[in-house]
């Protein structure tokens, strides 16, 4: 990688980190989407990390996670701007490739809170502008709905069960 591109890829960190500090989660997101979109960085110095489900010591354990975040660290900017601004599918899909415990318990969470919102939603709309129940054939497609949220929830817990039995993880995946 280049001189310029390191520095661009250096000026775009802070420009996320600046703009997130003062709460302008648009120009923050729009400054992570496109450190996102520069070429990765393929340095020599850096060996690819394969994901492991092996138990290790816990020193080793820490280490191998400092390292996933710091490579997922980009990614995982962008997906806390998008998290601010509620974008929830977006985070799942930003980060659905990345193995680091803090990408993984946001990818996690943002799952969660889309299905909560799609259910809230699905539940919303059975009621007209008076707030009283109608009754009617929409009622089956809330029910599907439901059926999918609840499947949401299934995956959400299968994978926090592998993950805790695999690498007996702390409620931040940490």
């Amino acid at each position: 990688m280049d001189v310029e591109a390191t520095r661009v890829r250096d000026q775009l960190r802070q420009a996320v980190d600046e703009c997130s500090a003062r709460g302008l989660a648009f120009a923050a997101k729009w400054a992570a989407e496109q450190l996102c979109s520069l070429p990765a960085d393929d340095s020599p110095t850096k060996p690819p990390i394969p994901p492991t489900t092996d138990p290790a010591p816990a020193s080793d354990k820490q280490q191998l996670w400092a390292r996933r975040d710091a490579d997922e660290r980009d990614r995982v900017s962008l997906a806390k701007c998008l998290f601010d601004l509620r974008e929830f599918d977006r985070v799942a899909f930003t980060l659905q490739e990345c193995v680091g415990p803090r990408a993984l318990f946001l990818r996690l969470y943002a799952q969660y809170l889309s299905r909560e919102r799609r259910a809230g939603e699905s539940a919303l709309s059975g009621k007209d502008t008076d707030n009283v129940a109608v009754v009617s054939a929409d009622d089956s497609e809330r029910r599907r709905v439901a059926g999918e949220a609840d499947r949401a929830l299934l995956a959400i817990r299968d994978e926090l069960e592998a993950l805790d039995g695999a690498q007996d993880a702390d409620a931040f995946l940490l």
